[in-house]
């Protein structure tokens, strides 16, 4: 009340305070919500190299006929079967406590981002920006090492061997970015987010520049793991990483 002017107020109390909301006026509340549930369930289809064949609705919204309806319209024609089980929002709640008691109940995850490394090879014509070359003939890239939609469980690493660049060269130092999307070639593009660095010693310069490096990434339940091995010395170093919450609002570039 203490938000109307005294007309409105007035007309107001007229009508003992009674509102009549059209059915447009509540469309427009829940469209934008509806909008983007959509576009993330887009996203995930679109991530996904294989064909879903059944989709389910889960949670309180999932009760709305309406949000039903319009999942119903964006994506019958790719997936067969859409449905809501009886009680959608205990679907959740028991999902949750099935795996709050047993965690191995869920044997795999999906990747929500691309992670890799920066990496400074030679340039390359005609296939790198000239603009990107640096005076020692080099660029910096983005290097993806675990991809987006692709299935990982606690123990499997995603890795590669890197070498140094110089023969005189005494350590790497791994830095690591995650990106939601696709095709990324540079670590300072938009939508490329940094998420910890691991420094490796390379002591034994007198193997210049056969010194492979083994670096892998292993994505846990809360924190992503970065393991990289002096093949050369076998020492093991460490770090851990927190995990960054997806951004999926491309922009009009993709």
């Amino acid at each position: 009340m203490k938000y109307v002017n005294d007309d409105i107020k007035e007309e107001m109390e007229q009508e003992d305070w009674l509102l009549e909301i059209k059915y447009e006026d509540v469309r427009k509340m829940f469209d934008p919500v509806i909008e983007k549930t959509i576009r993330l369930i887009r996203n995930q289809l679109t991530s996904s190299k294989e064909k879903c064949s059944a989709m389910f609705i889960v949670g309180g919204f999932a009760e709305s006929p309406y949000l039903v309806s319009k999942v119903k319209e964006a994506f019958n024609s790719a997936v067969p079967i859409i449905c809501v089980p009886q009680n959608p929002i205990s679907a959740v709640l028991r999902g949750g406590v099935i795996y709050g008691l047993n965690k191995k109940t869920i044997a795999t995850r999906q990747l929500k981002l691309n992670y890799g490394v920066q990496v400074y090879p030679l340039w390359k014509k005609g296939v790198d920006p000239k603009k990107r070359m640096t005076a020692e003939g080099r660029i910096y890239k983005f290097n993806c090492l675990a991809y987006r939609g692709k299935e990982y469980s606690p123990d499997k690493p995603f890795s590669s061997t890197y070498y140094p660049v110089y023969p005189d060269q005494t350590g790497i130092n791994f830095k690591v970015y995650a990106t939601s999307r696709h095709n990324q070639r540079f670590c300072d593009e938009p939508g490329m987010k940094s998420i910890g660095e691991l420094y490796v010693e390379l002591p034994d310069v007198e193997s210049k520049l056969d010194r492979p490096v083994f670096f892998s990434l292993m994505f846990g339940e809360s924190l992503i793991t970065a393991t990289a091995q002096n093949k050369n010395t076998e020492r093991i170093y460490t770090a851990e990483f927190k995990y960054i919450i997806p951004n999926f609002n491309f922009g009009p570039t993709c």
